[in-house]
């Protein structure tokens, strides 16, 4: 029999190697969650705080820019205009003094932490508002409008004063990314042109309205024969009696993120973030019509 001294200095046995491993597999096992759960919850905070600060933007845009109110901007676009504070070139000019570099400017809303980016998009924008891979739950493709969450776009009238440096070539600021979907702009709207092309409009995913109404003529506010995301949220703001849409008011999103949803396919309990017409933010489900919270 060994002196003690000669015991302690042997090594584990391989019962006590695994029994360690085990506790550690164990504590690993309840820590791991609880910091998935906080990198989840620190992601949605800060999406809910950029959407936020995008909403307040476009409210300065609209207040600023008078009668083109009805005619809503971009949501990228309020980066040239300087509504959104974060953007500013090397030097830290704002977008609306004197010598900000514009060819930079494509850096500055793509740059990492960008206030268009949603912490949980791995795309950086490129997909839009919408991730390419999310499916309806019947697991119909999600048929984006081309570019629908991309803008400005030239093939389609964004209103005046696109573009702030008179001197630019529109095509250097055609496309930026954003990963988030903004309701109130001049793109067709993609709920009803659900091909990806300018065919006939459908009634899909308006709530609680007569099949087989008149999508267009309801809903061409300036008659160009052509249904923006704009004019499809006007008319569910303010309804319509005579085919049964309900006035939703200022619950109808102004803003989107889709970005939170943790499955493949879009179920009416899946989780997005909003922005509502009064400037509320929250998480809510797909029947963003059925959410307290945003009443």
């Amino acid at each position: 029999m060994g002196t003690r001294a000669q015991r302690s200095g042997r090594g584990f046995t391989l019962i006590e190697l695994l029994v360690a491993i085990a506790i550690i597999a164990v504590l690993a096992g309840m820590l791991i969650p609880a910091v998935v759960y906080a990198r989840r919850a620190a992601r949605e905070k800060r999406c809910t705080g950029q959407i936020s600060d995008l909403y307040k933007a476009t409210q300065r845009y609209m207040i600023n820019s008078g009668d083109d109110r009805w005619m809503p901007c971009w949501l990228t676009q309020l980066a040239y205009l300087g509504y959104i504070d974060v953007v500013t070139d090397p030097e830290g000019r704002r977008p609306l003094e004197d010598g900000f570099d514009f060819e930079e400017a494509k850096k500055i809303l793509q740059k990492e932490g960008s206030v268009l980016f949603c912490p949980n998009d791995p795309s950086t924008g490129d997909e839009g508002g919408r991730p390419d891979n999310l499916t309806y739950t019947d697991g119909g493709i999600i048929n984006q409008f081309p570019f629908a969450d991309v803008d400005p776009h030239d093939d389609v009238n964004p209103g005046p004063s696109v573009f702030l440096d008179p001197d630019s070539d529109p095509d250097d600021y055609n496309v930026f990314p954003c990963s988030y979907l903004y309701e109130f702009n001049w793109e067709p709207c993609d709920w009803l042109y659900e091909t990806g092309t300018l065919g006939s409009p459908v009634d899909r995913e308006f709530r609680g309205c007569t099949p087989g109404w008149d999508v267009l003529r309801y809903c061409d506010f300036n008659g160009d024969g052509v249904v923006s995301w704009y004019e499809i949220k006007q008319r569910t703001i303010i309804g319509k009696d005579t085919i049964g849409l309900r006035a939703w008011g200022q619950r109808v999103p102004v803003l989107s993120c889709y970005w939170h949803v943790r499955t493949a396919h879009l179920q009416d309990q899946s989780k997005i973030i909003y922005a509502t017409g009064l400037g509320n933010v929250y998480m809510g489900s797909v029947r963003w019509e059925l959410d307290e919270a945003a009443h």
